[in-house]
């Protein structure tokens, strides 16, 4: 039933960098797929709270609770409060261990306290039937309690010193990697927090970030629009890792690239999206006996949008490689070959039309967007390519020239007045709020100007912000994305409007859950998280706000 259901705002998510699990403010685990991101999960409740599978730890009678990170890290903490006893649980998983395994550890910070703990495992997608474990764990003030899963990965019971080693080794991974934020700005700590959970979404074994940690998180409540996240999109990867290049963060974007050379079609163009094993082509199909978050079905698995044909992919890549590049990062010999491939493709097929940033499931256009990523492919593979004495740069060079004329000519549209979401169209497209930060116009410049003040009436002058108004070949609507409003916020930085900046920006921060997360999307009316959660995208959409007002090294 959908009041069974928690608000996505309950939950802390944690990681091993080979997957996640979500902890809800009640102390359910109630997602966690294993052993990786994309594979089917053990506990779904998210998505079927009778059927999907859950793990309770909670204390026995009535209590109050609230949950906070350990700081700059991502361990999770469950304060429970019960008449005069209070205890805590905390949450982690250690990285480096043979398997993931998701440990939590229940401590009596006054008294004695009963916990009732559940274990009701569902594998494959609610589709097996575990042994149910039930039991209590008393906790005191000298005798903590340890526990586990996934059984094969370690006991049940874990030993108090082997326990605390571990949660002592992942504190000090998380705290040793925050440390090296390069940020000086008013708000390191919402930096610092997107940064940990952009980190989080990241792969370890390959590099590849994860769009989300979840599928089908509904971007409108009993919606069709449910979509699996769990994959490392060309550009949600890039975009993820751009925001770390840009904190100081280089390793990640090298291990990336690498991956990418390896995984990326020779003779093909670049794919949208990829699996954690590399496959550029992700069925998609629906899980029936799954209700679905508050009824929202179907729910999904895999994604139809990896054949599609987006042309902005390419832009996002090349960008990535040249802000690694201009920070000092080496860009390997066969990392540059497949580069260098993706700006010969874009220079020979930036003219046809495509599914757009977006992804809607209707006919292929001429995306402005698209194109105005093309030129970033172009003139940044042209910057790249110099200092190789690559032979087709000036090749280049005349391709992002004669992109830029035509959007110009076929893109901006005098009768509107701002360049609209595709050639011939009338509705503003609020991906084009980036002209100014990639480069495209100068921050000043008219018709970039005139597209931001387009997407600012669309949205009615608040910091929520639609993606467009038309049609897209799907039923109902969709909440505004965070990702949006940060990136008017930064549009506003960067053209100097700084104090209706600061307003959008501190707006969007009252909207983040408590623990400093954010979904994909939020309803503007009620307030309520909507989309795949933890969303990486809301995270670079924060960094880069942040860092366009003031704080970038």
């Amino acid at each position: 039933m959908p009041d069974d259901y928690k608000p996505l705002t309950d939950y802390g998510v944690v990681g091993d960098g080979r997957t996640a699990a979500l902890i809800a403010r009640d102390g359910a685990v109630d997602w966690l797929c294993l052993p990786q991101f994309d594979s089917p999960s053990h506990f779904a409740a998210l998505l079927d709270a009778e059927h999907g599978g859950r793990w309770t730890v909670r204390p026995n009678g009535a209590f109050v609770s609230r949950v906070e990170y350990i700081a700059d890290t991502n361990v999770l903490t469950t304060t429970f409060e019960s008449g005069d006893f209070a205890a805590r649980l905390t949450d982690f998983m250690p990285r480096g261990t043979r398997q993931p395994v998701l440990c939590r550890k229940i401590e009596s910070i006054n008294g004695v306290m009963t916990f009732e703990c559940r274990i009701e495992a569902r594998p494959n997608y609610g589709r097996r039937r575990a042994p149910v474990e039930t039991f209590t764990v008393e906790v005191a003030p000298d005798r903590p309690a340890w526990l586990a899963y996934p059984r094969e990965a370690a006991p049940r019971s874990l030993s108090s010193g082997q326990g605390d080693r571990l949660l002592e080794k992942t504190i000090a991974y998380w705290r040793e990697w925050a440390s090296r934020i390069q940020y000086d700005g008013p708000y390191r700590g919402d930096v610092t927090r997107s940064a940990l959970a952009i980190k989080l979404l990241i792969h370890e074994p390959t590099g590849a970030p994860m769009a989300a940690a979840t599928t089908s998180l509904p971007e409108w409540i009993g919606g069709e629009r449910n979509w699996d996240y769990r994959y490392s999109w060309v550009r949600d990867s890039c975009y993820m890792l751009g925001a770390l290049v840009e904190l100081g963060y280089l390793e990640e974007t090298r291990r990336y690239l690498r991956w990418l050379a390896e995984v990326a079609p020779k003779r093909r163009p670049l794919p949208v999206m990829f699996d954690l094993k590399g496959r550029r082509i992700i069925p998609e199909s629906t899980l029936d006996h799954f209700d679905g978050y508050r009824n929202s079905r179907p729910v999904r698995i895999g994604n139809a949008a990896s054949t599609q044909h987006q042309l902005d992919i390419y832009g996002a890549a090349l960008d990535l490689a040249w802000r690694f590049h201009r920070r000092g990062g080496k860009i390997e010999a066969n990392v540059w070959q497949m580069l260098a491939r993706q700006v010969n493709w874009v220079a020979g097929h930036w003219r046809e039309p495509d599914s757009g940033i977006w992804e809607p499931r209707i006919s292929l256009q001429h995306h402005v967007y698209s194109k105005v990523m093309s030129w970033v492919a172009l003139t940044r593979g042209a910057e790249l390519g110099r200092a190789r004495r690559e032979e087709s740069t000036n090749r280049w060079l005349t391709e992002a020239s004669a992109v830029r004329q035509d959007i110009e000519a076929r893109g901006w549209n005098e009768a509107i007045g701002f360049y609209p979401m595709y050639y011939g169209a009338t509705v503003p497209d609020a991906s084009l709020l980036r002209l100014a930060a990639l480069g495209f116009a100068e921050p000043g410049d008219p018709r970039a100007r005139a597209t931001v003040r387009s997407i600012r009436r669309a949205a009615g002058g608040g910091a929520h912000i639609e993606r467009y108004h038309l049609p897209d070949g799907m039923r109902g609507t969709e909440g505004a994305f965070f990702m949006l409003g940060f990136w008017l916020a930064q549009a506003l930085a960067l053209a100097g409007e700084r104090a209706e900046a600061e307003q959008l920006f501190e707006a969007l921060r009252r909207e983040q859950s408590p623990l400093g997360l954010y979904s994909e999307m939020i309803d503007p009316a009620s307030g309520e998280m909507l989309g795949n959660f933890p969303q990486g995208f809301s995270h670079v959409g924060l960094i880069e706000a942040a860092l366009a007002l003031g704080g970038k090294p």
